[in-house]
């Protein structure tokens, strides 16, 4: 009886045991992460963050000269310059095939002076597309199509790897969109849906969903947010944004929401996991003046 006893003991704190460890695997982004700084000391303002296929970091520069620079960060924080550009501003970045590094650049500040840049591996760079107000965020779908999000023009536009540029979702015309400047978009990791996430001069703004239909189109967005959004990124179908200039949101799956708060957070702006070396679950986000990691 006392044997049976001690093993039905056994197998009940093996349940247990197995519950718990289950639950922690579906509830990962339910946990309270570790967050601390990546890199302080850096040679100049930074804006725009993206990781290549072997985990080093790209990031552009804020720099009182009309130069600025890319620069190439590895995982254990060794600096050098990737690429200097004669723009206004380097607005954001993005790493598409071949490691090609794409930049949403201002060239002059005046309307229709902007452009999307790529820079190869070899540090040749070239046009993909022009006549941008300020283009911000990058995205690509499945087919390799580029998409970019203009603050000022209050468009999503979509270019084709043939270069071709279209209008995806005018934000200023629809009836269903906030009126506000959108700063970042995402897909999803099937591209099934596309979140954008604005903000307004004041402390308002709105983290928008897109579904994507059957033919690549966009259906009637979704508002999941009406906090003040800079930047969203979407990592295992759980999505993340930078809002009210001091916390991280998380969205998961099942639409449950939660926020994260921590004063190396403040003025938070890009968002961008990292790879292999880097983490492929570590989220960085940089400041003007830092980067910070995130992990859970």
């Amino acid at each position: 009886m006392k044997r049976n006893l001690r093993i039905n003991r056994v197998s009940y704190i093996f349940i247990l045991m197995l519950i718990h460890v289950l639950a922690g695997s579906c509830s990962k982004t339910g946990e309270s992460p570790e967050i601390r700084i990546f890199m302080d000391e850096l040679p100049a303002r930074i804006i725009g963050m993206t990781f290549d296929s072997n985990g080093d970091m790209y990031v552009g520069t804020i720099e009182d000269r009309a130069q600025k620079r890319i620069l190439k960060i590895t995982h254990n924080g060794r600096i050098s310059t990737f690429k200097f550009i004669e723009c206004f501003a380097i607005e954001y970045l993005k790493v598409g095939k071949n490691d090609t590094v794409y930049a949403s650049v201002i060239t002059d500040n005046v309307e229709g002076g902007a452009q999307i840049v790529k820079i190869a591996q070899d540090t040749i760079m070239s046009v993909v597309s022009e006549n941008f107000t300020q283009p911000v965020s990058l995205a690509f779908d499945l087919q390799d199509n580029l998409f970019v999000v203009d603050a000022m023009a209050k468009r999503v536009y979509k270019i084709s790897p043939s270069k071709e540029k279209s209008v995806f979702i005018d934000l200023g015309m629809s009836q269903n969109v906030p009126d506000n400047f959108y700063h970042g978009l995402d897909f999803d990791g099937e591209c099934k849906n596309l979140f954008i996430a604005g903000l307004n001069t004041g402390i308002t703004g709105n983290l928008l969903k897109f579904p994507i239909n059957a033919e690549g189109d966009p259906d009637e967005p979704v508002i999941i947010s009406d906090r003040y959004s800079k930047h969203v990124v979407v990592h295992n179908n759980v999505v993340y944004s930078t809002i009210d200039n001091s916390s991280l949101m998380i969205i998961n799956e099942d639409g449950s929401q939660k926020v994260v708060n921590d004063l190396l957070l403040k003025d938070g702006m890009n968002l961008s996991f990292g790879r292999k070396e880097s983490g492929d679950n570590t989220l960085y986000v940089n400041t003007f003046d830092k980067i910070v990691k995130v992990i859970w």
